[in-house]
């Protein structure tokens, strides 16, 4: 039987985030069963190029994804439907379009609301308001879009709901997209790459630290929680603290507050900053961590929380929709913004530790155990596999 052509336009580079984690750990097992052409708007790293290559699936680099091209790609290779990474905008609009002038199918891959992301506010359940509050917000920082991409992100709603397939990666992707969009989805259960048992089993794994606190994030952003980290670690108001903080600043003014607020609670010499660190050197990380802080707001399913409770370590974080599908013991959610809050709890987790050893290396390989039988990468392509198959046959 001959295997649907599938144009995937993605983004493979694993620094960005989570979506490209997903499309690298899942593309393996999908290529089992569809023709791929990768389609991106940006260079393909060196592991990214290697796993390509030994699946024997053409790429093109188009940096101005242009829809021309695009649409001869699709004639020369018979696409069967478009295949989107994550709710990139150029790419929905781009999608939408081509969808109307050659009726061809598109299944986008979402995870946040395209621009506005996870909203938090209790006032404003619009799409279009947020957007338009979002947009003020930006003019008002300077940061000013040409007529094209203010049109894409006014009209973005409008492109979301011509998608022949919505795949919502996560509940509270599903959330989203249903009370601000009105639009219902596919929900798939995301997966997330871990080490073997035989690690779990070595020696100290459970009980040999370096670290009290861990933070880690792709891109440390505003909203992602980088400055409440600080927050907290000084609501603590212990000076014996060790703080590790894994990923990248995107931003110098982001990087450049973030050391600000180090210096002025004096707590500099408290915090250790890795930077983006290899896959081996991360999961050492977070298992010879206590706790991993993650005051996000700005997530839907999260593979940094994910990969740190897979290591054991119990994990704060702020009661949202994005957390409320962790429903175990070592998972402790905190009032959205309530600084004081989460700093207990961390104090509570490291006391835990300290005092009743025993108890706390019992939590760490319950929630251990969870997060592995739970959020596997066969399960996410399975799933993720039965939805393209169903679209591409209606």
């Amino acid at each position: 039987m001959k295997r649907p052509r599938i144009l995937y336009i993605c983004d493979l580079n694993l620094r960005n985030g989570g979506a490209q984690r997903i499309t690298f750990d899942t593309l393996e097992c999908l290529s089992r069963y569809f023709n791929f052409v990768i389609y991106t708007d940006s260079d393909i790293p060196d592991d990214s190029l290697k796993l390509l290559n030994k699946l024997n699936i053409p790429y093109i680099i188009d940096h101005s994804l242009n829809e021309d091209t695009i649409t001869h790609v699709i004639h020369d290779y018979n696409i069967d439907s478009l295949l989107i990474q994550w709710e990139n905008i150029r790419w929905l609009t781009l999608a939408a379009s081509l969808t109307s002038k050659l009726s061809i199918r598109s299944i986008a891959l979402v995870h946040e609301l395209p621009y506005i992301h996870t909203p938090t506010s209790k006032f404003i359940k619009n799409f279009k308001a947020l957007v338009l509050l979002k947009l003020f917000k930006d003019y008002l920082k300077g940061n000013l879009y040409g007529i094209k991409t203010l049109h894409a992100i006014l009209n973005v709603g409008k492109a979301v709901k011509k998608m022949t397939t919505l795949i919502c990666v996560g509940d509270a992707s599903r959330y989203y997209y249903k009370r601000y969009l009105g639009v219902d989805c596919t929900r798939i259960m995301p997966g997330v790459t871990i080490p073997g048992e035989k690690l779990m089993r070595s020696n100290g794994y459970y009980n040999t630290f370096s670290y009290d606190v861990i933070f880690m994030s792709a891109r440390h952003e505003p909203e992602k929680g980088i400055f409440d980290v600080v927050k907290i670690v000084k609501e603590m108001m212990r000076r014996d603290l060790r703080v590790a903080i894994m990923g990248k600043f995107l931003f110098r003014n982001v990087e450049s507050k973030f050391y600000s607020l180090l210096r002025k609670y004096h707590l500099k010499d408290d915090f250790e900053v890795l930077g983006f660190v290899a896959e081996s050197a991360k999961y050492s990380v977070l298992r010879r961590s206590k706790v991993f802080l993650y005051p996000s707001s700005k997530d839907v399913f999260s593979i940094s929380l994910a990969e740190a409770l897979a290591m054991g370590t119990p994990v704060v974080v702020h009661d949202l929709p994005f957390t409320r599908m962790y429903n175990i013991g070592g998972v402790y959610k905190v009032k959205y913004k309530d600084i004081k809050g989460m700093a207990q709890k961390v104090r509570e987790i490291i006391e835990l530790s300290e005092k009743y050893p025993d108890k706390y290396l019992a939590l760490r390989k319950q929630v251990s155990e969870y997060v592995r039988k739970t959020f596997t990468l066969e399960r996410t392509c399975s799933e993720l596999r039965e939805v393209i198959d169903k679209a591409l046959r209606e």
